[in-house]
């Protein structure tokens, strides 16, 4: 009965520690990406950078995971830049030095897609009005936050 016991719940074990494959579900903005993938190695980036009149800078703040056409990334508690807007990119890393550099092929996001920091409160805002971590910690978890290529 003991061995049975064990085997019933090795998939539970297994999905709490995240041994059983595929992208992490529990991270601040999860997608996926769309259309026709690039050859080569897909990293998964934020960038962006202080607020000025070209917002996405090549400023590589945090890098993500990616399997399977899909995403995840957690936001860090404090970026390089203090404060400015940003987005999640998939790239193809042609030099692979593991940064997005200019003229590496990205994905595109929606527009609706900008982050917003603010260094005064530690909050990062999906497009001004979500908050989706807030002093370090997790506020909300954003899912469809979808690229494509």
């Amino acid at each position: 009965m003991k061995k049975l016991t064990f085997v019933a719940l090795l998939p539970l074990v297994l999905a709490s520690c995240n041994l059983s494959g595929g992208v992490p579900t529990q991270f601040d903005i999860s997608g996926n990406i769309g259309g026709a993938v690039p050859s080569g190695t897909i990293k998964i980036a934020l960038v962006g950078g202080a607020l000025s009149t070209d917002p996405i800078q090549n400023h590589n703040v945090k890098s993500g995971n990616f399997a399977n056409s899909k995403f995840t990334l957690d936001l860090p508690d404090t970026p390089n830049a203090v404060l400015g807007i940003y987005e999640v990119i998939g790239y193809i890393d042609t030099n692979n030095n593991g940064s997005y550099d200019v003229g590496e092929t990205r994905t595109k996001s929606k527009p609706a897609n900008l982050l917003t920091y603010t260094s005064a409160t530690q909050k990062w805002t999906l497009n001004g009005n979500t908050v989706i971590r807030e002093n370090g910690k997790s506020v909300t978890r954003v899912n469809n936050y979808d690229l494509t290529w």
